[in-house]
């Protein structure tokens, strides 16, 4: 499995929020005492806290990595990547299609400035609109 760590995490997550509620429902059916009740309901609403927090860290993560593709701020998707082991095998895959990314606008760059350099150096006139007539190359 390739997020092995993160399935374990949230297995014993899980698994302890499960033996909490059992042991909070045997306490209140058998002993009815108000301190451990009430360290039980701590002891679960600190779980329940600390689950959420821990998913809503991944979602954070991946909501800055794809802002900054939004932006175009390929640099900062880079940086602010998924440095945690438990998200290596994601990490690089996003490290690849940062790559790929680059790569593209590398080559949109390159076939933008040929094609500027073709029609700077035609010995004809050309004029090229859009379809709302906005001209968009003119030599």
């Amino acid at each position: 499995m390739v997020y092995k760590k993160l399935v374990v995490n949230i297995s014993i997550r899980v698994i302890l929020l499960t033996l909490t509620c059992i042991a909070l429902s045997y306490v209140w059916v058998n002993f009815r005492d108000p301190l451990i009740l009430l360290n039980l309901v701590a002891l679960l609403i600190a779980q329940v806290y600390l689950f959420i927090r821990s998913m809503n860290q991944v979602n954070r993560k991946l909501k800055v990595y794809f802002d900054a593709f939004e932006f175009d701020d390929l640099g900062f998707a880079a940086v602010n990547g998924f440095h945690d082991r438990s998200f290596q095998a994601l990490y690089s895959s996003m490290s690849n299609v940062l790559g790929s990314v680059r790569e593209l606008n590398l080559e949109n760059e390159r076939q933008k400035q040929y094609f500027q350099t073709v029609t700077e150096h035609v010995g004809v006139g050309l004029l090229a609109y859009n379809t709302e007539k906005d001209v968009k190359l003119i030599n």
